[in-house]
């Protein structure tokens, strides 16, 4: 069905993104793409089963970073002209690669949660990606993923990425 016909929550994140990519690099194949995240999830399922405590989002977000950093060796792409190398910010290069950037690492990571059944969604900042696992039972929700897994309140975004009061109230961030 076209993408723009469906609802949010029938929007698969890995497929759509690698849909995205599939316009600047033809050859990749989103089917075969999109079983690997497949792969990951049943992966994950695993780590999730013996990690973390059923319906705790807490242990569940400690058990999908131990999977994903831990298991899955995902890695931020720190070479030299990394911040430039355009194959970074495509989901199918840190597919085949485990590295990325803050743009594809938050990516991947939605895209496992969401087939998963999680609510983990993007959120965006001045140069930045990060996701947020939005649970009225957690006080924490950010999940920083450049460099390794861990939290940053919004208030630390705001200072290190010069986000303005202004832009807050407004909506943009």
């Amino acid at each position: 069905s076209d993408i723009l016909d469906l609802t949010e929550a029938q929007i698969d994140t890995g497929r759509v993104a690698l849909a995205f990519g599939k316009e600047i690099y033809p050859h990749i194949d989103v089917d075969a793409y999109s079983r690997s995240i497949d792969v990951m999830v049943g992966d994950a399922r695993a780590v999730l089963k013996r990690y973390s405590r059923q319906g705790d989002p807490e242990s569940i977000i400690r058990a999908l970073n131990t999977y994903y950093y831990k298991f899955y060796g995902i890695r931020y792409d720190n070479s030299p002209g990394a911040r430039t190398k355009r194959q970074n910010f495509f989901l199918h290069n840190t597919l085949d690669t485990r590295q990325g950037n803050c743009l594809s690492i938050p990516m991947l990571y939605m895209a496992v949660a969401q087939r998963l059944g999680y609510p983990v969604y993007a959120v965006t900042a001045p140069d930045h990606s990060f996701v947020r696992f939005v649970d009225p039972r957690l006080k924490e929700q950010n999940i920083e993923l450049s460099a390794s897994a861990g939290y940053s309140p919004d208030e630390d975004y705001a200072f290190n990425l010069n986000i303005s009061q202004k832009a807050i109230k407004n909506g943009a961030y």
